[in-house]
């Protein structure tokens, strides 16, 4: 009995012990993140998911949301804003579920910025908006100012100028009230742009020096390197050529030691103009093409115009020395500089006529691409609009139909003070499936691409929701996600729509007591879905019983997309559904 008790004892604190490394484990996690989630710190991203994992396992949600949150920040700063947008919302779940209105309004901040970033301006004001809102409400000056300073962001974007200053003002001064430096010194660099737009070049660069001071003092290296830069383009605008490569020359330096390659590019590219307003054309060439091998799929039209000019340029000035070494030598050689100069005359015609065949041909050559290009695009983006279209007929418009129908008999009810109160709660359900629906194809117009971890994402919570009143019913998740699949919108919706059809059908008609999903994606099925329920069942192939013509519509939607859809059902024995996308089979 004794050495029982002492081994539970010993088992218990054996645990404790676990419990408290993995604690201790998890927040040297959190603070590494934190110093280093506004750099491109290389496999920051594992390190957070890890932390993520731990804390999901520890029940440390406070904890898991700060660490969604940050890595959106740095997979915002990397360019790669479908994973941003999804650990901002995973965020803003968490910190909702906490009751932490502060943090939820610090992603409303970072979310607004993703926003306004793909020029949703409306959208990033209202977030902002959010975050002002619960600021003031909490009395929290720093999550106040850093509202008002991206709304004023997105004023600038906009072009409102007057309006933009104000909320950069107003927010200044609220930074300075809690000695927030690095706020302080973002709205100044904000102030100053707004000031070099204004051509108040005086002002712009106090502002901007300022800034820059804060930093260095700071230790904000990234922010340090954007400060060059900016000080850089006012001293460009000003003709001041010299110090602007200084000021670029700086950025650089540091946009190197920080791994900052597109900083790198745009400081090369701002270099290279410099060179060219100076009349320095190979200085300008060679800067231009470091830029360019950099990362060549920055590359747009406007680059290789100025591309093209340089080469020109820097063509023309060889031909110019060599022109002017030609007349040096026709002064000591009268004679030698005759007989050559005929051939002289011919090569620069054949050089100027090959030149100008091939700048028609080239330009004629990327009209005909344009115009090709152009045309498939619109056809496909026709073929989305009638499959969007098409959805939005089936199921919105037979939901508002449905409403409609259903008021005009409430109408006349009221007329004749027999209203049934069922017909309000019938019409109110409708709606909101309406709402919902509308909801679901945003999500899928609004993005260019789903990954299948974000598409899971999506139907946990549509299956939680449909079961949050339900607590009868057990609902058990599967997810094994390999690599990095991505849906079209049109795909993604049609899926969603059949995973949708499939789980309603098994709550209305089978009455389970139980419900698993499986979704999986590897390198046997690039999307894969079961949903099985150990509900009442049917016999399958019985157009008279309910649910058949959502079925059909389940299988046409599966044909479209080039998947395949099997049903198993058996009375008294369940419902199996199974959704499969091959990856030799995707389009």
């Amino acid at each position: 009995m004794k050495a029982s008790l002492w081994f539970i004892l010993f088992f218990c604190a054996l645990h404790c012990t676990a419990q408290n490394h993995a604690r201790q484990r998890l927040k040297g996690i959190e603070t590494y993140v934190q110093k280093n989630y506004f750099s491109k710190t290389p496999g920051l991203e594992s390190i957070a998911t890890e932390g993520i994992a731990l804390a999901k396992e520890l029940k440390e949600y406070q904890i898991m949301a700060n660490l969604c949150k940050m890595i959106g920040v740095h997979y915002y700063f990397s360019g790669q804003y479908e994973q941003a947008l999804s650990n901002y919302l995973k965020a803003i779940d968490l910190y909702q579920k906490q009751k932490n209105p502060l943090g939820e309004a610090s992603v409303y901040n970072e979310l607004g910025t993703l926003y306004r970033k793909h020029k949703r301006y409306n959208e990033a004001i209202d977030l902002f908006n959010k975050a002002e809102s619960i600021g003031k409400s909490m009395h929290d000056t720093s999550l106040l100012a850093t509202a008002l300073n991206n709304r004023g962001i997105v004023y600038e974007t906009q072009g409102k100028l007057n309006l933009a200053l104000k909320q950069y003002q107003t927010s200044l001064q609220l930074y300075l009230k809690i000695s927030d430096k690095v706020g302080e010194s973002y709205c100044l660099e904000n102030i100053g742009g707004i000031y070099m737009l204004e051509n108040n070049f005086q002002m712009a660069e106090i502002y901007l020096k300022k800034s820059i001071d804060i930093r260095k003092k700071e230790g904000l290296q990234q922010a340090c390197a954007m400060g060059f830069h900016y000080l850089g383009e006012l001293y460009q605008n000003t003709n001041s050529f010299q110090l602007s490569n200084a000021m670029f020359d700086s950025c650089i330096r540091i946009a190197k030691a920080i791994e900052y390659p597109d900083l790198i590019q745009r400081a090369y590219f701002s270099k290279a103009k410099n060179f060219k307003l100076m009349g320095e054309t190979a200085k300008a060439l060679n800067y231009f093409e470091m830029a360019s091998s950099l990362k060549d799929s920055l590359f747009d039209a406007e680059k290789n115009r100025v591309l093209s000019e340089l080469q020109t340029q820097y063509e023309l000035d060889v031909k110019n020395k060599e022109n002017s070494l030609l007349k040096q030598g026709n002064e000591l050689n009268r004679q030698k500089l005759k007989s050559n100069r005929l051939l002289i005359a011919l090569i620069v015609l054949v050089f100027f006529i090959s030149t100008a065949f091939g700048i028609i041909f080239y330009k004629r050559k990327q009209k005909l691409v344009r115009a090709n290009t152009l045309k498939v695009v619109k056809e496909a983006e026709q073929i989305q609009r009638t499959r969007i279209s098409h959805d939005l007929h089936d199921h919105v418009g037979a939901q508002l139909s449905y409403v409609v129908s259903n008021l005009d008999m409430a109408r006349i009810e009221i007329e004749e003070n027999k209203l049934d109160p069922k017909r309000i709660d019938a019409i109110n359900d409708m709606s909101k499936q309406a709402i919902n629906t509308l909801r679901e194809t945003v999500w899928a117009l609004n993005n260019e691409n789903i990954s299948v971890e974000s598409f899971a994402d999506k139907f946990k919570l549509y299956a939680l929701k449909m079961t949050d009143m339900n607590e009868q019913i057990a609902l058990h998740f599967s997810e094994s996600i390999q690599g990095e699949a991505v849906l079209m919108p049109n795909a993604a919706l049609h899926i969603f729509r059949i995973c949708q059809e499939a789980f309603s059908n098994a709550l209305r008609h089978g009455k389970p007591s139980q419900i698993s999903i499986e979704i999986s994606s590897n390198s046997k099925y690039f999307f894969y879905f079961k949903l099985s329920d150990n509900g009442m069942g049917f016999v399958l192939n019985q157009p008279d019983k309910n649910g058949h013509y959502g079925m059909i519509n389940m299988q046409s939607r599966a044909e479209e997309i080039g998947a395949v859809l099997e049903i198993e059902s058996e009375i008294g024995q369940g419902t199996s559904i199974c959704l499969t996308l091959k990856n030799n089979t995707y389009v």
